[in-house]
C-alpha cells in the first residue's frame, strides 16, 4: 500500500504545484483560480469512487450471511453506485440497497442484484470479453468520450455510466448493442445537456 501512496501523494502535489502558474507561466489570478483543475478534480473523483466501491464491498460482505456467499458487484461514478450480481432472497437484496446507501458520498444506489445462484465462471468471462469490446467500441467512436463512461456487464446486461451528453449517451448505447453478446443495455446516465 505504501508502495501506491507515495507515488500518488507526490503526482498530487505536482498537479497542485501546476495549477498556482498561468498560462504564461506567471502566478494565476484569483479569477483563473475559480476552482481544481480538472485532472486534480478527475483524480479526486477516481479516488472517492474507489473508496466507494471498496468500502461497499467489506461493508456487504460482513453484513449478512446471504451477502456473504453471494456474487457481489460494486461500481462507483460520481457517488452513483450501481449493484450487481446474484444473492439468494430479497431480505439480502433489500439490505445490499440500505448497506450501500449508508456509505459516505453515495447519492444514488441501482440495485441490480438477481435472486439466484452465482454465476458460473464461464459465464463472467463472457461477461469480460463483452466489457472489453464495448469499452474498445466507445473509446473508438469519435462521438463519444468513451474515458467518461463506465461499463459493467452481468449475465449479458451491460450497463453504462457516466455524465455524458444526449447525442453521445445514444452514441454510446448504439455501439454497445452492436457488440456481439449483449443480450440488453442498461443506461445510468447522468445528461450535462
Amino acid at each position: 500500500m505504501k508502495r501506491v501512496l507515495g507515488p500518488l501523494t507526490l503526482s498530487i502535489a505536482l498537479l497542485a504545484g501546476c495549477a498556482s502558474q498561468g498560462d504564461d507561466g506567471s502566478a494565476a489570478t484569483a479569477e483563473e483560480k475559480s476552482g481544481p483543475p480538472a485532472a486534480i478534480q478527475a483524480l479526486g473523483n477516481i479516488i472517492d469512487d474507489t473508496r466507494i466501491e471498496t468500502t461497499g464491498l467489506v461493508r456487504l460482505r460482513r453484513a449478512g450471511e446471504g451477502l456473504k456467499d453471494g456474487h457481489l458487484g460494486v461500481t462507483s461514478f460520481r457517488g452513483v453506485v450501481l449493484l450487481t450480481g446474484q444473492v439468494r432472497d430479497e431480505a439480502s437484496k433489500a439490505l445490499a440497497s440500505e448497506v450501500l446507501s449508508g456509505i459516505e458520498d453515495v447519492k444514488t444506489v441501482y440495485n441490480e442484484l438477481t435472486i439466484s445462484g452465482p454465476t458460473a465462471l464461464l459465464a463472467r468471462s463472457a461477461d469480460a470479453v463483452v466489457t472489453s469490446k464495448v469499452k474498445a467500441r466507445l473509446l473508438a467512436n469519435e462521438a463519444v468520450r468513451g474515458l467518461e463512461i463506465k461499463v459493467v456487464t452481468e449475465n449479458g446486461t451491460v450497463y453504462l455510466l457516466g455524465t455524458v451528453t444526449r447525442a453521445e449517451g445514444e452514441a454510446a448505447t448504439a455501439a454497445a448493442r452492436a457488440v456481439g453478446g449483449v443480450e440488453r443495455v442498461v443506461r445510468i446516465f447522468s445528461y450535462s445537456d
